[in-house]
């Protein structure tokens, strides 16, 4: 379902997104950002820092989204350059 900015904005204040930005960031200071924040309907987030893991297929195993087993996930360490921060996420893998 989406929801619009006023929605998104009360479910914020209830604890749904934190931390929250009341509105679309694409500039901090002189720099181009990739955007975060809150937009008319949607809201763009950024990955936390502290923690990021990537789906690791483990053969026989079956992925039950009802009760899923964490073994089936690998952190992933955290890259820094001259432009920031960021994740490397290997080929045919997908980020939680």
């Amino acid at each position: 379902m989406i929801q619009n900015d006023i929605w998104i904005k009360e479910m914020a204040q209830q604890g749904m997104i934190t931390p929250f930005e009341s509105t679309l960031v694409r500039r901090i200071e002189d720099s181009h950002v990739i955007s975060y924040g809150l937009s008319s309907f949607g809201y763009d987030i950024r990955l936390s820092t502290a923690e990021f893991r990537i789906f690791r297929h483990i053969p026989g195993t079956v992925v039950d989204p009802k009760n899923f087993t964490p073994a089936n996930l690998d952190p992933v360490q955290l890259h820094h350059d001259e432009n920031g921060s960021f994740f490397i996420l290997p080929a045919h893998s997908y980020g939680l």
